[in-house]
Parts: structure tokens; C-alpha cells; sequence
């Protein structure tokens, strides 16, 4: 069917744009509550449709905390998007064009849909000529790019990583880890000894005005890897609150008990909020604690931070 989408490449949006230009859809469904998803509800907005967003997970953006994403969602809902989770779709429906959607709770009228619904490995090739899989069938390496077959390296969408706070393998397809994981690959392919550590699973996105990052694991991932943990969340402002450029910002901090290092963040706000996750990516790649860190000497002037940084806030709460 026509009006069925993914956005994976450059000619993916092209195709996109030419689309809405010429048959300007009224009610589009983006299937996939992640970052591909949330930065193309403004586009659609802004075309004037409609936009229902579909995640099959219990909350938008399931690699953060659902506190933290409920958030998202109330502001998603205050600009006229309908967010609907734990819901499966199942089917479409159309005659050249698609008009309907089918989920496990009904259908959808619909004249445009994205699927964002994730990345699966292209691995079913190096499988079938002895390449060893792991989580998710995507191909498993070491920390030189190497699979169990010599000579061959893997990097990047098809290839596993360690997790910096687990150590576990783990499949976390992003654009930062592809071209780490590519250097160190073709480096070592032409007679280098390159090394890459691992991921943190460090991620960032904007939905219209609002910014969302995280970094490290969420309470889900530490409750299913038996790790005893406390978070605190504050409410802040990104910059003095009487200069027109501050904004909102919520913090998330996650702490292993008892010893008190940083396990994850996460951050939702405005106004240039979402980049703070850098600063806490650092500490728990250095494997820092909060009392190594509650007393930080950070910038400060009124139109970047509030006296007391939001993250120092935070990590005060411990």
C-alpha cells in the first residue's frame, strides 16, 4: 500500500516530503515511540495532519524510566498528539493507498504511516558463512571488532558492544557507536591495535521544544540485572529563573547501593537541558560517586545555570 513509510536513509525522507507535498495526509500514525518516532511528530505537525503515536511498550521511549517518560507524554498530549502505549499493531488496510490501521485494540482511521519501530541486525549473511551471533543476532565481536572468524570484523548496526556499567553484551545501534566501532575496525584490519571499551547506550532527542537524554542503565535494566539501587529525581530550571531563556528541566539520577556509584541518568526539559547527560555519561564512565562528585566546581553565570546546577541538585539528594 501507497503512504506506508520507514526513515532509515536520506532518499527515505525525500520520498517522505514528496509524499505529504502531493497527497497532504489529514491523519498520520507514527508506529514507535523512540527517537526516530518523537523527532518526526513536529514534521508532521507542521504539515498539518493529525498525529497519532503507536508504542507497543507500556511508555514512550522504553530505554528510559516510565516517571520520566510520562512527562513526554503530557506535554506530546498539551500539543494535540494522541499517544497510545501497550498497544500492538497488527495490520493495515487500504485500497492503493493505506486508509486503516489494525492494532490488538481496534483500528485506526490513517492516510499516512511511519514505522520506527527499531534496527535489526543484517546478519544473515556472515551467519551462513560461520560468523558467530549473539543478543539479538547481531554479530558478535570483541573490543578489536574481530568475530571468532579471523580476519573478518563487524562494526556498527550488525555488531555487539559491552555495556560500560553491566559488562554484559549488548545490541545498542546508534551513529556515535558505528563510527568508533568502524575506526577501530578498519584500523585493526589494515594492522592496528585499536580498542573499543563499550557504550553506555547514551542517547538524546527532541520532540518539538522538549529535550530528552539519557545515559547508563534505568531501574528496569538494574532490577533485572539484581542491582540494589536508589534514584532521586529533582525539578529545576536550566538557567536563572529570571532570564526569558530558562527553562524546566527534570533529573534523574540512579546510585548503586551500598557504595554509592552512579549507575544512570536521565533528563527532560527545555531550553538547552538535554546536554547536561554528558556531564553524568563522564562520571559513569570514570565510575565516580556521588560524594566524588556532590561539590563539583561548575560554570556558572545567570543565563546558563541556576547557582546551584540542576545535576549538583540532584546529586545532593543522595
Amino acid at each position: 500500500l501507497e503512504g506506508i513509510f520507514t526513515l532509515r536513509t536520506v532518499h527515505d525522507s525525500l520520498a517522505i516530503k514528496a509524499y505529504l507535498n502531493q497527497h497532504k495526509p489529514k491523519r498520520a500514525l507514527i508506529a514507535g515511540g523512540g527517537y526516530i518516532g518523537l523527532e518526526m511528530v513536529e514534521n508532521l505537525l507542521e504539515y498539518g495532519c493529525e498525529v497519532i503515536l503507536l508504542e507497543r511498550s507500556s511508555h514512550l521511549l522504553p530505554n528510559m524510566d516510565e516517571d520520566m517518560a510520562l512527562i513526554l507524554t503530557a506535554y506530546l498530549q498539551s500539543r494535540g498528539v494522541e499517544v497510545r502505549t501497550s498497544e500492538n499493531l497488527s495490520g493495515f488496510a487500504g485500497d492503493f493507498r493505506v486508509r486503516e490501521a489494525f492494532t490488538d485494540k481496534g483500528s485506526l482511521p490513517v492516510d499516512f504511516v511511519l514505522l520506527s519501530m527499531g534496527v535489526v541486525p543484517n546478519s544473515e549473511l556472515a551467519a551462513a558463512a560461520g560468523v558467530e551471533l549473539g543478543i539479538r543476532n547481531a554479530i558478535r565481536v570483541n573490543d578489536r571488532m574481530e568475530s571468532n572468524l579471523p580476519g573478518i570484523y563487524a562494526a556498527g548496526d550488525c555488531a555487539t558492544t559491552k555495556h560500560l556499567v553491566s559488562g554484559q553484551e549488548v545490541y545498542i545501534p546508534m551513529g556515535t557507536t558505528a563510527n568508533k566501532q568502524g575506526k577501530v575496525a578498519g584500523e585493526n584490519a589494515a594492522g592496528g591495535n585499536a580498542r573499543f571499551a563499550g557504550v553506555l547506550g547514551t542517547g538524546i532527542v527532541r520532540a518539538m521544544e522538549m529535550e530528552l537524554s539519557r545515559t547508563g542503565l534505568c531501574e528496569n535494566e538494574c532490577r533485572q540485572l539484581g542491582i540494589d539501587f536508589i534514584s532521586r529525581r529533582v525539578k529545576s530550571r536550566t538557567a536563572a529563573h529570571y532570564c526569558p531563556v530558562s527553562g524546566e528541566i527534570h533529573v534523574k539520577i540512579l546510585v548503586e547501593e551500598p557504595n554509592g556509584r552512579i549507575l544512570g541518568a536521565q533528563i527532560v526539559g527545555f531550553a538547552g537541558a538535554a546536554k547536561r547527560i554528558d556531564m553524568l555519561a563522564t562520571a559513569i564512565t570514570m565510575r565516580a560517586t556521588v560524594e566524588s562528585l556532590i561539590d563539583m566546581d561548575l560554570a556558572y553565570s545567570p543565563p546558563f545555570s541556576p547557582v546551584w546546577d540542576p545535576v549538583l541538585v540532584a546529586l545532593n539528594q543522595f
